[in-house]
């Protein structure tokens, strides 16, 4: 889907005339495409319509390749006839073809190793066999932008959108307390956008130039407001009220700048300015936050915002026997110099070790490890002939992803239906706990052991580990601290 050039530049014309121009045009101090950034980037987070076509052509990308519209299907057989639709215009067939699909690699429930290092280098085939695929299942669509594996058009945007380097004065121009016509005029001084006399003969006006404060000089954005005698005098002024070193800036980003980093070090709130007036009434109004004043909480500022009591309170918690004749599954992970560690441990209700084990899995993150730690143990648990044991991870996000039934991110996906299988045909329960209770396979996964172990009994475990095990057969306590705010 490609709209007409001259369509795009005259809509982008009529959206740039309603930012500038009132009841007469007026200037239009840039080109709508300059605007189109987020703000952390230097625009007004306004989206370009060449940048939205394309997100929206992936959605019909991705609606083609569901196949769930009788025009996806329409589609398809007109112009796939019914071929894989990545491959329809390259045309190659050759089982020797690089184009393969995931089925090529795949024999009986497993990888083909020898086929995949034909094709791919060694550290990429150890990822590749780090994913776990059910064939018995029907294949579904992942959209790997998006934390759940849906589509959406936002995430595309993201994906496929002009970028440009974060600009570091924005946070402090752009927020909740600072009023929006305000930031809008600091944004158009930082990038030179005034209707100063200066810019207005950059416009083609023939005008002579003075400044009116000062009565000498151009009236120019860096004269006005950073080194005429004037707001010398002024920055001077403030600088010395609030304890700043007084430099000499070369831009308004640079005074800004400095003002942040120097912002907790000497930065003096003086009295009177914390009295009536515009700063009261936006306490009033309950516009500051307290996140706003974090590190600053001396600042006589900080009064305004609205008061919170903050207490702790601490609970006891152990770790929970399963019922007589049950088994328990505890598992964890960690992620410490890129190298990904799980492990896990199933006990009785006496708190007797069955076995336990530790894995490595590479580089992955702490959800996917996590993820990948439980789904070995529940392997093993089924090798075993194991059937109706509880199991406990203590990652809150991981218990209600797998409880949700809702896709995941690729190639948390797949893993997500291995566990889920495993959980129904085992008749397994999972629940969360703390990690205080969690200690056992806690501490096993600090240890760095190396490569994957597999221990059939307790006196095989590390000393440190089997300390933790005999607390937990007692029953033994620990307290976990909760932050109440009131």
């Amino acid at each position: 889907m490609h709209p007409p050039k001259a369509i795009m530049l005259l809509l982008g014309r009529l959206f740039n005339a309603f930012l500038w121009d009132g009841e007469s045009r007026k200037i239009h101090w840039t080109s709508w495409e300059k605007l189109c950034f987020p703000k952390e980037e230097g625009g007004l987070d306004f989206h370009s319509l060449g940048d939205m076509v394309k997100a929206f052509s992936c959605k019909l990308w991705w609606n083609f390749r569901l196949q769930v519209s009788p025009w996806a299907k329409f589609m398809l057989c007109k112009y796939a006839q019914q071929s894989h639709p990545s491959m329809v215009e390259l045309g190659h067939s050759s089982a020797d073809s690089p184009y393969f699909l995931v089925a090529k690699f795949f024999i009986g429930d497993n990888w083909n190793e020898a086929k995949l290092r034909l094709w791919l280098p060694e550290p990429i085939v150890l990822q590749v066999l780090q994913v776990q695929f059910d064939p018995s299942k029907k294949d579904s669509m992942v959209w790997s932008p998006s934390a759940n594996g849906l589509f959406s058009v936002s995430t595309a945007w993201e994906t496929i959108r002009k970028r440009k380097k974060i600009c570091l004065v924005t946070g402090f121009i752009w927020n909740a307390i600072v009023p929006i016509k305000l930031s809008f005029f600091v944004w158009r001084l930082i990038h030179n956008l005034l209707p100063l006399e200066e810019n207005l003969q950059h416009k083609g006006f023939m005008l002579v130039s003075k400044c009116v404060c000062c009565q000498s000089g151009t009236e120019s954005g860096l004269h006005v407001f950073l080194d005429g005698s004037v707001a010398v005098a002024i920055w001077d002024h403030f600088f010395n009220v609030f304890g700043l070193k007084i430099l000499k800036f070369s831009c308004v980003s640079a005074l800004l700048l400095h003002c942040e980093v120097s912002r907790g070090k000497s930065f003096n709130c003086p009295s009177y300015l914390g009295g009536g007036g515009f700063l009261k009434s936006l306490g009033t109004a309950k516009v500051f936050k307290n996140s706003s004043f974090q590190g600053d909480t001396d600042v006589i500022w900080a009064s305004l915002a609205p008061s919170s009591t903050i207490s702790h309170r601490h609970v006891s918690v152990s770790w929970g026997r399963p019922s007589p004749g049950s088994l328990k599954l505890n598992t964890d992970a960690s992620v410490m110099q890129n190298v990904a560690v799980g492990d896990g441990l199933v006990r009785n209700h006496q708190g007797e070790v069955i076995f336990a084990f530790y894995k490595e899995f590479g580089d992955v993150d702490i959800l996917a490890t996590e993820s990948l730690s439980l789904l070995f143990g529940l392997i093993l648990c089924v090798q075993k002939g194991m059937f109706g044991f509880a199991v406990e991870v203590d990652l809150v996000v991981l218990v209600k992803l797998i409880l949700s039934n809702s896709l995941a991110k690729w190639p948390l996906c797949n893993t997500m239906r291995h566990i889920r299988k495993i959980i129904s045909q085992a008749l397994v329960g999972i629940s969360h706990v703390f990690r205080e209770a969690n200690g056992v396979v806690d501490k096993l996964a600090s240890l760095k052991l190396g490569s994957q172990r597999i221990f059939n009994s307790s006196q095989e475990l590390p000393s440190l580990v089997k300390a933790i095990v005999a607390l937990d057969s007692m029953s033994f306590s620990h307290f976990r601290t909760q932050v109440v705010r009131e």
